[in-house]
């Protein structure tokens, strides 16, 4: 998702980092990649995605991924389909005394939206424990659509 321009950080200590997406064909999502912080490769992260246009929750599951490189994680294939607005999130609501451990991988510095392929990222969110910030950087969290 970096290039040049782009900043690689892992950063904001927000307990839901998510994107708003969409799609130019239809696609069936297939598994989920992300990269845990080093001392939470054993916690889970609540990963779910939403289907915004119909109000509906289309993939709700509790997932660890390894803290050294993108792990992905294979997920009851999902329908996305052109029309629609989604949302993915990662969230991690078992951080302990120190809300330093709710900070994960994002890229900075990029303006919406933000098209790779098929998927055009429309926003991002990061919210929960302290205030909101929209549209401030997208955090890396890998979709797979099946070929």
């Amino acid at each position: 998702m970096a290039d040049a321009s782009h900043q690689d950080v892992t950063t904001m200590d927000l307990v839901t980092h998510s994107y708003t997406f969409e799609v130019s064909s239809n696609k069936t999502i297939c598994s989920i990649g992300y990269k845990s912080l080093p001392t939470f490769n054993t916690t889970p992260y609540a990963m779910e995605i939403y289907d915004n246009t119909a109000s509906t929750v289309l993939y709700s599951g509790s997932h660890t991924f390894s803290s050294t490189a993108t792990s992905y994680v294979a997920i009851t294939p999902i329908q996305v389909v052109v029309g629609h607005s989604y949302t993915i999130k990662r969230i991690q609501t078992n951080w302990g005394s120190n809300i330093g451990n709710t900070i994960g991988r994002l890229v900075r510095n990029l303006n919406f939206p933000v098209t790779f392929g098929n998927l055009k990222i429309t926003g991002s969110s990061f919210y929960g424990t302290g205030v909101p910030l929209n549209d401030w950087a997208i955090p890396y969290i890998d979709i797979v659509f099946e070929n």
